[in-house]
């Protein structure tokens, strides 16, 4: 018999997931408001997602 956890990770992982949205989101409001470079939060959103 496998051990079942008491609890899943699922919940964490679509908090970050729409954490990471939300701020790709307010990035480009940022930038489309005639920012000249990129945004900080763009920057954070990429060293989140490894990009």
């Amino acid at each position: 018999g496998r051990q079942v956890r008491r609890w899943e990770p699922e919940p964490f992982r679509w908090l970050g997931v729409r954490a990471m949205y939300g701020l790709y989101r307010a990035a480009d409001r940022r930038e489309d408001a005639g920012l000249a470079q990129p945004s900080r939060l763009a920057r954070l959103g990429d060293a989140l997602t490894g990009r």
